[in-house]
């Protein structure tokens, strides 16, 4: 049997069983969504004879992640707070499976040493090595304000 890369997917279609079994439609409804986007991704890739990972999973959640926070902002606008509370517990959901996230601390000490060894690197190749080390539990958008900051220092 080949190696089986698929781990989050796979976790995530197990899950939608769990909670059809626990009366939790709603739950198992919105996974299928997920397992949907990563099949749609997977397809992709199979067309450039490639597979689908768990990075690439994992690009799938953080994109679903970034909907639904981009969604919740139009929804506080319009006053919608019944879709805001939906799209929260969606986030919650996804934010199962993620990997945890580091903290601005642990994040300002990778951009420290990530400078120090490379004083005279530019933004660009320090948000990559950052990035690098980090390995999808940092987010972007905190990690780029970081380096901002320790570059005009």
């Amino acid at each position: 049997m080949p190696y089986n890369n698929n781990m989050i997917r796979d976790t995530i279609k197990s899950d939608v069983i769990t909670a059809l079994k626990a009366g939790e439609k709603e739950k198992a409804s919105f996974l299928r969504v997920l397992v949907s986007e990563m099949q749609m991704l997977e397809l992709t890739l199979k067309s450039q004879n490639k597979e689908l990972t768990d990075d690439d999973a994992l690009t799938v959640l953080k994109k679903e992640v970034k909907r639904r926070k981009e969604a919740i902002e139009i929804y506080t606008t319009a006053g919608e707070s019944n879709k805001v509370l939906k799209e929260e517990s969606e986030i919650a959901i996804i934010s199962e499976y993620l990997p945890e996230q580091i903290g601005e601390d642990a994040i300002k000490e990778i951009v420290e040493h990530v400078i120090s060894e490379n004083p005279d690197a530019d933004f660009g190749t320090i948000m990559k090595a950052v990035m690098a080390q980090t390995k999808g539990q940092a987010d972007g958008n905190i990690v780029r304000n970081i380096v901002q900051t320790q570059l005009l220092t």
